[in-house]
């Protein structure tokens, strides 16, 4: 009886894949965070006569537990391993949603709203409206220009010390003195 039940045992194990052998260890396992690999290796010992000591098994469960977490059958949590359940497919479909508008420019307001210059930043950067950071890029456009740029400090000229209120500014500080100028 034994033997013919050895024989039986050992045709199930020809026919199935060792992918849908670990798949049955873990659901018959079933722990909350995974299995662990000496849990799913003694489960395929006591239930497929597997062995671990020599032999092709021996690296087969390592092989196929890999190609099935990147082919999203299992999923890895640190050492143990689960089957990944798959969704059942949605039964009604929604309806298809409307396309959405395109968003011309870059908006009106936020970061991007233009601001009212005061006179002595219009006069320094051209023009009496600009956003923040149009703003901060034609005051650096200046320096540059100019040659007021020192590292990370702005040293004054006399359109820059109109802004400014001070000989040397440094580029932290320049967008708190430039917000008193932006309305």
């Amino acid at each position: 009886f034994l033997a013919a039940a050895s024989r039986a045992h050992q045709a199930t194990m020809a026919k199935k894949s060792t992918e849908d052998m670990i798949k049955d260890a873990l659901v018959e396992l079933a722990d909350r965070g995974g299995s662990s690999l000496p849990k799913i290796k003694k489960f395929l010992t006591d239930r497929y006569s597997m062995d671990f000591d020599a032999g092709k098994d021996k690296s087969l469960v390592l092989k196929t537990l890999k190609r099935g977490v990147e082919k999203g059958v299992f999923k890895q949590n640190k050492a143990s391993y689960s089957v990944i359940k798959v969704k059942p497919a949605p039964v009604a479909k929604k309806p298809a949603k409307k396309p959405a508008k395109k968003r011309t420019g870059g908006g009106g307001g936020g970061l991007q709203a233009p601001k009212t210059l005061s006179p002595e930043l219009a006069n320094l950067v051209g023009t009496s409206s600009l956003s923040r950071p149009q703003v901060v890029k034609a005051v650096w456009a200046y320096a540059k220009g100019n040659d007021c740029k020192d590292g990370r400090f702005i040293v004054c000229d006399a359109n820059l010390k109109a802004v400014f209120g001070k000989p040397k500014v440094d580029m932290f500080e320049m967008n708190k003195i430039l917000s008193s100028h932006l309305s």
